[in-house]
């Protein structure tokens, strides 16, 4: 039975890719200070694993769906959070400080996921690990140690954790997808059927639409697929080639 066929399962949730409007969510359910602490607790490792995810999943050499999917279910090696975070710091992805804060998260939504009686943030050992982080400064750490921390301030003391570790490994993400796109208009500028036709690494308009008119039985208002228009270009080439 091919992947496509197998019925969904419950453990499905825990591997899918976000969309926008769906991370948009978490950040809002995040923010909610007067629901349940447990849900602050799991939203917002929730959203900090997810952009975790993305940064990691582009150091594989192979992306697919299918290959992420082995590397993140029961019997593969990023499994859990916690090899995650570690394979992230070996890939160099982050740096120590990060790491930790990150390790603090997990440890934070693990307590809350797994503890038999009821926990909140003003707990003590909950505050023994948000004033680890280095993601809080000085003075709201300097709070939670006061004899009775305010119970929001505890809570919006990991909230902002969790903002700023995802907000910190999206700009990063981002970052790398622009040396990518970077490193892709430099290889395609060096291609023969660009420097054949003059065409720019990032392909304007005006030259699209002079491609367009070189390329046979091409739709004027779809895109052309950069692999189909490689293929198309070097044919032309070479047909001219063989008629001189």
């Amino acid at each position: 039975m091919s992947k496509s066929a197998q019925k969904p399962k419950l453990r499905d949730y825990s591997r899918i890719t976000l969309t926008t409007e769906e991370s948009e969510q978490l950040r809002q359910l995040l923010s909610q200070l007067e629901q349940q602490s447990i849900a602050n607790a799991i939203i917002g490792a929730v959203m900090v694993e997810h952009e975790l995810d993305g940064l990691l999943r582009r150091r594989f050499k192979r992306k697919d769906d299918d290959t992420w999917e082995q590397l993140v279910s029961d019997q593969g090696p990023l499994t859990s959070f916690n090899a995650k975070i570690i394979a992230g710091y070996a890939f160099g992805i982050y740096d120590k400080k990060l790491r930790d804060d990150l390790h603090i998260v997990r440890a934070i939504r693990n307590a809350f996921a797994h503890s038999k009686k009821i926990i909140d943030f003003n707990d003590k050992l909950i505050i023994a690990q948000l004033t680890k982080a280095h993601g809080l400064s000085r003075q709201f750490k300097k709070y939670l140690n006061e004899p009775m921390p305010y119970l929001p301030a505890c809570k919006v003391a990991y909230i902002t954790v969790c903002q700023k570790i995802a907000l910190e490994l999206l700009r990063r993400h981002t970052r790398a997808l622009q040396s990518s796109y970077r490193r892709m208009r430099q290889k395609m500028a060096k291609q023969p059927f660009a420097k054949a036709f003059g065409l720019t690494a990032a392909f304007d308009p005006a030259q699209l639409k002079r491609l367009r008119e070189l390329i046979p039985n091409t739709d004027p208002n779809s895109p052309i697929p950069l692999t189909s228009l490689g293929e198309q270009l070097l044919a032309l080439t070479k047909s001219s080639k063989k008629q001189r």
